[in-house]
């Protein structure tokens, strides 16, 4: 299956193939609890390690941005440590193509250029009272 992997210690986002095993995501994300960022309407949708901002993901594996549309409307800026496996879903909710183009996904996500940017994002990130760390996205 088609599927995107962002790697922001390399600053690059590449498609990879994704075999079908729900169990080799957390492999591709060099992690071992997994969360999940919903993208778009396509069924498109990130997987990124759920304990990026207590484990020390930000420093070893570096801080991607990712903006998307929130379901309220409002697009969100979220801060993610580590990296990120984008995969589809039918409507089941099992695993299928990622639908979106590389060309979206790139305009969608953004890395800092200083360790010391991701480190007071992460931050920040993690003093904000949403478990997710969400900030609207600047104007």
């Amino acid at each position: 299956m088609k599927a995107y992997l962002i790697d922001p210690k390399e600053k690059t986002i590449t498609e990879v193939n994704y075999g079908g095993d729900w169990r080799t995501i957390s492999q591709h994300c060099d992690c071992n609890t997994l969360d999940m960022v919903r993208l778009n309407d396509q069924h498109d949708s990130v997987y990124v390690d759920d304990e990026g901002l207590l484990n020390g993901a930000a420093e070893r594996d570096g801080v991607f941005m990712l903006t998307f549309a929130s379901p309220v409307g409002e697009p969100r800026r979220v801060p993610i440590a580590g990296k990120g496996l984008v995969l589809g879903h039918d409507l089941m909710g099992d695993s299928a193509d990622c639908r979106m183009s590389l060309a979206d996904l790139q305009a969608m996500v953004t890395f800092p250029n200083d360790q010391l940017i991701a480190r007071t994002l992460m931050r920040a990130s993690a003093e904000n009272n949403s478990p997710e760390g969400v900030d609207k996205a600047p104007n």
